[in-house]
């Protein structure tokens, strides 16, 4: 299993608009544990 960080410089709002493309990223990577 690796890890996988994102970044993501800006407000809250900025980070509802990309939970889509989180979401997409989960899916992909299943064993992965995602820290942001």
């Amino acid at each position: 299993m690796s890890n996988i960080l994102i970044i993501k410089l800006g407000s809250l709002g900025d980070v509802v608009q990309i939970s889509g493309a989180l979401k997409d990223i989960r899916e992909h990577h299943k064993n992965e544990k995602l820290q942001f």
